[in-house]
């Protein structure tokens, strides 16, 4: 056998596993389907899992466990992980029995 029939056999090999990876690969990204929320991770496309709490802090925000909300300023981050921002929420929301509050804006991203 030459080194010429060699090389064309390896390549076509490599060509066969390459088209089978991606076959594996894309009938597992049609199963994966709507993205959906477990906790505080949030499943992507492609199933790559986040944890929206560490998220939060290492982008700046504060999370509230108790709330599910990340007081942020960040509207594109909170929406890309599946999050609905407040541009204006009440700094007294989670206090229902406070008499007085303060009249600020605090801006916040609403996991459900």
């Amino acid at each position: 056998m030459s080194k010429q029939n060699l090389i064309l056999i390896v390549a076509i090999g490599m060509i066969l596993v390459i088209v089978a990876v991606c076959f594996v690969l894309n009938k597992h990204e049609s199963e994966v389907g709507v993205p959906s929320r477990l906790d505080n991770d949030v499943i992507l496309e492609r199933n790559v899992t986040i944890n929206v709490a560490d998220e939060c802090q290492v982008n700046g925000g504060i999370w509230l466990a108790e709330f599910n909300e990340c007081e942020t300023g960040y509207r594109e981050w909170c929406e890309e992980n599946g999050g609905s921002f407040e541009e204006c929420g009440s700094a007294c929301r989670h206090m229902p029995e406070a008499e007085f509050c303060t009249m600020q804006c605090v801006l916040f991203c609403k996991f459900n």
